[in-house]
Parts: C-alpha cells; sequence; structure tokens
C-alpha cells in the first residue's frame, strides 16, 4: 500500500484494530498505469478495477493485521467470476491477492463489514454503483497516451459518478507526465453510504492528468 501522507501504519502484527475505523476507502485502479509503470503477468483491462476497500483513520493512518480468520477462497465461490473481472491481481494470481488484501485490511473492517464474503462482495457492489469507466466515457473523456485531461474535470466527472468528491492518484510517467493510478472514494462505515474524504486524503495529480490507453 502506498499511502500519500507519511503517516505509519498502527499495527504491524496480527491483533485486534486499535479502534473502529473512522472511514472506509474504496481504491479503484486504472490498470494501464499500473502496467506502464511495473511487469504485468497479464494485459490491463480497458476499464478499472478495485485495489482494495482500506479502512482507515481521519488523521492519515490506519490498522492493517487484525486479528481474524484467514482467507478462504470457498467462502467466496459465488464471487469469484465476478471478483476474477473486477478485483483481479495484475501481478499473480489472483487468490494471492485477495488473500492479501483481506489479511492486511479486511480483518480490520468489522463490525461494519463483518466477514470475509461481506467484505468481498461490498467491494464489488460499490465499484459498480460508482461506474467510473461509464462515466469516463459518457464524459467524452477517453484514455490517451497523448492528450491528457484536465484533473479538474476529471474529478468532476468521478466524483458526481461516486456521488461525493473524489482523489486522484497519479504515478509519473516519461518525461514526468502524470499518469491517473487511482481514485479513491471515501465511505462511511456505518451504511457504507460514500461521502467527502477528510484533508488527509487528498489528490496527488498535477493540473494534466494522462490515463494511459491499455
Amino acid at each position: 500500500r502506498h499511502h500519500p501522507s507519511a503517516a505509519a501504519a498502527l499495527a504491524d502484527l496480527p491483533g485486534p484494530a486499535p479502534r473502529p475505523m473512522d472511514i472506509l476507502l474504496l481504491v479503484q485502479q486504472w490498470p494501464a498505469t499500473f502496467c506502464a509503470t511495473t511487469t504485468c503477468a497479464r494485459p490491463a483491462p480497458a476499464h478499472f478495477t478495485i485495489h482494495g476497500l482500506w479502512p482507515e483513520y481521519t488523521d492519515g493512518s490506519w490498522p492493517q493485521f487484525c486479528t481474524g480468520p484467514s482467507f478462504d477462497e470457498s467462502k467466496v465461490k459465488d464471487l469469484e467470476g465476478e471478483m476474477d473481472e473486477e478485483w483481479m491481481s495484475l501481478k499473480g494470481g489472483n487468490d494471492g491477492f485477495w488473500s492479501h488484501e483481506w489479511s492486511k485490511h479486511g480483518t480490520c473492517a468489522s463490525p461494519y463489514v463483518p466477514d470475509e464474503h461481506a467484505y468481498f462482495s461490498a467491494g464489488l457492489s460499490l465499484h459498480v454503483k460508482t461506474g467510473f469507466t461509464a462515466a469516463m466515457s459518457e464524459a467524452g473523456i477517453a484514455p490517451s497516451d497523448d492528450t491528457p485531461v484536465a484533473a479538474s474535470k476529471l474529478a468532476e466527472v468521478l466524483g458526481a459518478a461516486a456521488g461525493a468528491p473524489v482523489a486522484l492518484h497519479c504515478k509519473a510517467g516519461d518525461g514526468g507526465k502524470q499518469m491517473l493510478s487511482e481514485v479513491w472514494s471515501c465511505l462511511k462505515p456505518d451504511g457504507l453510504k460514500v461521502e467527502a474524504c477528510p484533508s488527509s486524503i487528498e489528490t496527488t495529480c498535477g493540473d494534466d492528468v494522462y490515463i494511459p490507453v491499455p
């Protein structure tokens, strides 16, 4: 996990979360940016995918690796087809990626997200509900390696789709180009409703953002 603040995680070893989370982050990634900066094991799909659903505190810290059962793939068998498409690993096996996300983040999401099935089901439902790929298309924003889009316009379009302002995260590409990496949405833990993010969750992109072609 790469976090914009310098705050350290509150827990490095398994144990209970120090306190209930303040917000839950839905982190969706643009796979082509990841694959432009990392060697991918599969072609980047032409749509946003889920990176994770992360408990967070408003001071910029977060709990991780809390007490809970180990990842059990059999508990998400009914979700696996959708997870393979929408919550995929770009570097290796999906089951290892899911196990990591559950162990590091999902175990800290209770009581609001009480178990493994609820965790992955919530992530998938929220991902579908925001509909970022369709929102970009409908706004006439197409992936391009040559023509950037104004970060303010992209944030406006994706924020409208999410139902609250979002935080854009970028990675530097060739020549310092700012490439869209992830979109972070903040949720109230109780009810998982989208809300404006606290000041600790900020956009890291410059004025112009490139959305790489898959």
